[in-house]
């Protein structure tokens, strides 16, 4: 650790998929300005294990708890400090923000489900989209916005431990590279529970089962799966043993790896669908359809605007769908306005951006 940094990030809900774009993000603030890392070691956060696949990207980063993570912060009292959006640390954050003299900004992670605004003197606002007056309601009243593009969605390779060809990628997951390859993204439903309107458990294994005998398909479980969040009521089994899927399982470290061979992702009632188009791939809504039949928190005005680019499928139809390639898009200009619905700045690299806007902040507190 240097003896005094003018920026220190904290993050305590940290998908293991997304580890690399953190530690990019320090990376480009500490181009201009000496810029500190915390990653909370907590359940959500970063694991020793997954910390120590990064070890040559580790430069000023700290993987610890929250109090420890509280003293540092006290002792150098940076100029700017960047926070989460989630819901673990609210009460600390606004504690934090009270204590020091701080420029702080709350960064959320993704658009609309953890907008848990703690009081910063900032707030991120990832691109149009995440001023629709639900989620603006959800959030209150900010002191300021910064205006970025959703920094976590989109492909980067930046602070990766390793580089995958199409070849290596596939020869490491048994999957044939000359075939196409298929992401299956279960949801949280069968670890949380079913909710009213969705399929039963039953109906959700025997889709499970179904997209997992398409030949050629990776398994990528949620992010909460895989850090084993409330395993614990299912047996503290995996969601692949349930449906008793033999499909091999996808390292959250390879995720960008997947993302970029894949052909197209599928799941049920998962939001992952909006972060596909952001790298020109379909998605496909398996059973009730997308979260635009189904999920009111998108309704504006009575009209649903869940946002993705493409198609869904009905349960019974599964092998039939993705035998004649049903899931191709051939209207290449809907992925560039998906990602105009999201960005303030498409044309933007989306971690320089954030980078940029960071640094962009001025000093408001005396």
């Amino acid at each position: 650790m240097k003896n005094s940094y003018d920026i220190i990030l904290y993050f305590s809900w940290i998908h293991a998929c997304h580890v690399h774009k953190y530690l990019a993000l320090k990376d480009e603030l500490n181009k201009h300005a000496n810029t500190l890392l915390i990653f909370d070691n907590g359940k959500l956060g970063v694991s020793p294990s997954q910390g120590k696949l990064f070890e040559e990207f580790l430069d000023n980063v700290i993987v610890t708890d929250l109090n420890q993570a509280t003293q540092i912060l006290s002792n150098y009292n940076p100029k700017i400090l960047v926070m989460g959006s989630d819901k673990q640390t609210l009460p600390w954050q606004r504690q934090i923000n009270e204590q020091l003299k701080s420029t702080t900004i709350q960064l959320p992670h993704f658009v609309g489900v953890d907008d848990y605004y703690s009081g910063t003197d900032f707030f991120t606002v990832l691109g149009p989209i995440h001023e629709m007056p639900f989620i603006q309601q959800r959030r209150g009243k900010v002191k300021n916005k910064i205006h970025v593009n959703p920094w976590l969605y989109g492909l980067s390779d930046q602070c990766l431990p390793s580089n995958l060809s199409r070849e290596e990628f596939c020869k490491k997951y048994k999957l044939n590279p000359d075939k196409e390859i298929f992401i299956w993204l279960p949801d949280m439903s069968l670890v949380s529970g079913c909710g009213q309107g969705q399929e039963t458990t039953s109906e959700h294994l025997e889709i499970y089962s179904k997209i997992c005998s398409i030949d050629n398909t990776i398994i990528s479980v949620h992010p909460n799966e895989y850090k084993r969040y409330k395993s614990e009521r299912i047996g503290n089994k995996w969601t692949y043993e349930l449906a008793n899927s033999t499909k091999p399982l996808l390292d959250p470290i390879d995720r960008h790896w997947a993302y970029k061979y894949c052909a197209c992702g599928a799941s049920q009632m998962s939001t992952v669908g909006m972060e596909f188009g952001f790298f020109n791939k379909p998605f496909v809504y398996i059973g009730k359809g997308s979260p635009k039949r189904w999920d009111k928190t998108w309704e504006v005005d009575g009209k649903n605007c869940y946002p993705w680019v493409g198609s869904e499928c009905p349960a019974d139809k599964i092998e039939e769908f993705f035998a004649k390639k049903l899931y191709k898009i051939e209207d290449q200009d809907l992925y560039k306005q998906h990602r105009e619905k999201f960005c303030t700045d498409p044309s933007r690299n989306f971690i320089e951006f954030l980078a940029e806007e960071i640094l962009a902040t001025h000093i408001i507190k005396k």
